[in-house]
């Protein structure tokens, strides 16, 4: 009797050995991410947050559980981690056959460089085995924010205001006798007409004037 229990035990003993040896295979998802469509070339700017798109199939026959969306910046020749980002909490379950998409935001604060990037989904089964499965592992370019035209009009500020162009003036052709000639399309419609009754008056006046003279001579043949 006591062999029978004691085998017993070295039975369920190897059994909880060879069950830790053992690893439990993954379940069967389809996991994957991507940027944005305004994103194209998949770039992550500094200091402003970039949107990944996570999408999740659950392929297999066991429910599951999403616990969150982690990732982590890495050198992109020797691989060292740079900078942990910022987890994403779900818990939200998995059915059978179950499609889903799932936001991510990422941060940057990093040199301007290529920089590889890995996101990854925490899953959960029912027997509570954890699984860390990669949805995303590539290079990324890490760029400064472009800058706006009011860091241009702050930059001149600084630097002094621009001097304004001076308008070139175009010489008019002399006319003759000497007298300036102007354009009239740029002088104010009443400074014309003061300008005609001034010299339509002088023209009066050198009429009478000649007619003056004319009298004169006239009178001077007269007497002789």
């Amino acid at each position: 009797m006591r062999f029978f229990q004691t085998f017993s035990q070295v039975a369920l003993l190897a059994s909880a050995v060879y069950a830790s040896i053992v690893p439990v295979p993954e379940p069967k998802l389809d996991i994957s991410a991507s940027f944005t469509d305004d994103n194209p070339f998949g770039q992550v700017v500094n200091g402003q947050r970039t949107k990944l798109i996570v999408k999740i199939l659950n392929q297999g026959t066991a429910n599951l559980t999403l616990e969150d969306i982690a990732g982590s910046f890495h050198d992109a020749d020797t691989g060292k981690t740079l900078r942990n980002i910022t987890a994403s909490k779900f818990n939200m379950p998995i059915i059978e056959g179950m499609n889903l998409t799932f936001p991510y935001f990422v941060t940057s604060e990093l040199r301007p460089k290529d920089t590889k990037l890995h996101v990854w989904a925490n899953i959960k089964d029912a027997n509570e085995n954890r699984f860390r499965m990669t949805a995303f592992d590539s290079v990324v370019a890490v760029v400064e924010p472009a800058k706006s035209i009011f860091d241009f009009q702050i930059q001149k500020g600084r630097t002094g205001a621009v001097p304004a162009a001076v308008a070139a003036e175009v010489p008019l052709p002399a006319t003759p006798g000497g007298a300036a000639r102007y354009e009239e399309e740029w002088i104010p419609s009443h400074h014309l007409q003061g300008a005609g009754k001034a010299r339509k008056s002088k023209g009066d006046a050198l009429s009478s004037g000649d007619e003056s003279t004319g009298a004169r001579k006239r009178k001077v043949s007269g007497k002789r």
